[in-house]
């Protein structure tokens, strides 16, 4: 392999962990935003009361009930975990129903905040002048 292959291959790896930086440095900024701990704080809220919910009505671990939340409400559904009983039923009713307008809503809060804080600088950590 030639040194100039080498060195255009090495550049493309800074890059990447350079944009990696820039996309933490964002969300490090977003998650300090009244707005996004806001809604955030309704999404771990809404996730957490689902959790207790199985563990205690499903008899589930509470880890099966927590993993079992957090893919429902993202509409992910491996199917691998199903309530069992009438009350669980409907309660998953109305969590999706509920949860996922909440969770679309946290996800567009998050993101919108973290292209607004890329966009003014906010997730530079200190950069400098344009950027290729």
């Amino acid at each position: 392999m030639s040194v100039s292959r080498m060195w255009q291959g090495s550049r493309g790896s800074l890059r990447l962990f350079s944009n990696i930086g820039r996309l933490f440095g964002s969300m490090r900024v977003a998650l300090a935003e009244p707005e996004v701990q806001g809604v955030l704080t309704l999404a771990l809220t809404l996730i957490a009361i689902a959790a207790l919910f199985y563990w205690i009505v499903e008899g589930w671990s509470f880890l099966d009930a927590v993993y079992f939340s957090v893919v429902t409400i993202a509409t992910v559904g491996f199917g691998d975990l199903a309530p069992q009983t009438v009350p669980g039923k409907i309660f998953t009713i109305v969590y999706i129903i509920a949860g996922i307008g909440l969770f679309a809503s946290a996800v567009a809060t998050l993101a919108r905040a973290v292209l607004r804080a890329d966009s003014s600088g906010g997730g530079d950590r200190g950069r400098s002048g344009p950027q290729p």
